[in-house]
């Protein structure tokens, strides 16, 4: 976080789930990474022009007075102040500019947890206002009231950064086994999350289904074997295994999470002999490839380009927000 007279910059990750997603909300852990891909947010305490609100990447652009920014409600990004700073903490005049354009692909959303990375970066520059920090916890409130959903491992990643294991709210940091390389592509679309989460819940009603339980038996050991830092060989075989049960549900329930895009890039992964699964929702959005081989993941990369999937250049960033 970078702070001089009347200016506040602050920035956050966005994240890719690399393990637990539907299965984290059923208990579950879930394995996230942070994404060099950060949110930026710029706050600038002025002597006029009340409350203005500009967004890049989710274009947007707002005008409030103070008052109407303390009235509005949870569900907006305006909402966050008053949730933030008290009334005699908030100056009647401050420009807001949030860039998120690293979370978009050719205009199309990448669906890497941008709204949650808007929300640790706004809060934490507010709370700079006031000389306090918010803290996990205010974050996923914050983050909850404004989406009306989630887990909440989003947030989480953005405001721990690294990889973390993310269970009930919680997150732990954890290391990935040396010799285990990630490769990112985008499915070529955006995916609407709230669809598709209403077709798990309304599958998994009553007794859990079998191939849920397989699910969240293969997140578990996916996160556990993260924690305790076994060979990047070991991991992979767990990973597959999640990704096969992540299939497996995704058949039973009809979901979606392995579309077209998504069911060709695991195809190709066999092919190149490298682990393949969509991350997060899934349906369009971005998938992950993960090998000990870098020359596995090239060739992987190069097939699924002629598939016409793209590439996402991105790596884990170690720092959260700030």
């Amino acid at each position: 976080m970078a702070e001089t007279r009347g200016v506040i910059a602050t920035s956050a990750p966005a994240k890719v789930v690399l393990s637990g997603e539907y299965a984290v909300l059923i208990g579950a852990p879930a394995l996230v990474a942070a994404l060099d891909r950060r949110v930026r947010c710029r706050l600038t305490v002025r002597q006029q022009g009340g409350w203005d609100f500009r967004g890049t990447g989710h274009e947007m652009h707002q005008r409030m007075l103070r008052d109407e920014v303390l009235a509005s409600p949870a569900d907006t990004l305006a909402g966050i102040v008053p949730q933030v700073l008290r009334p005699t903490e908030t100056p009647p005049h401050v420009a807001v500019e949030i860039d998120s354009t690293a979370c978009y692909q050719g205009g199309v959303k990448l669906g890497i947890g941008s709204s949650a990375a808007v929300v640790a970066s706004f809060a934490t520059a507010l709370s700079a206002l006031a000389g306090r920090r918010c803290r996990l916890a205010e974050l996923l409130a914050l983050h909850q009231r404004l989406q009306g959903g989630g887990s909440g491992l989003d947030v989480a990643a953005a405001a721990t950064g690294g990889v973390i294991r993310f269970e009930t709210g919680k997150a732990v940091p954890v290391t990935l086994p040396r010799g285990l390389h990630l490769r990112f592509v985008f499915a070529g679309h955006g995916t609407a999350t709230a669809p598709m989460l209403a077709r798990f819940h309304a599958w998994r009603s009553g007794e859990m289904p079998a191939a849920l339980r397989a699910l969240k038996h293969a997140a578990g050991q996916v996160a556990a074997e993260a924690s305790v830092g076994v060979a990047a060989a070991h991991f992979l075989e767990s990973l597959a295994l999640n990704a096969e049960a992540l299939m497996h549900m995704d058949d039973a329930a009809g979901i979606g999470i392995f579309g077209p895009a998504h069911r060709t890039a695991a195809r190709l992964a066999a092919k190149s002999g490298v682990v393949y699964k969509p991350c997060g929702a899934g349906g369009g959005d971005i998938g992950v490839a993960a090998s000990d081989s870098v020359e596995r993941l090239g060739a992987f990369l190069a097939d699924t380009a002629e598939a016409g999937l793209t590439p996402i250049a991105a790596s884990i960033d170690p720092d959260g927000v700030g």
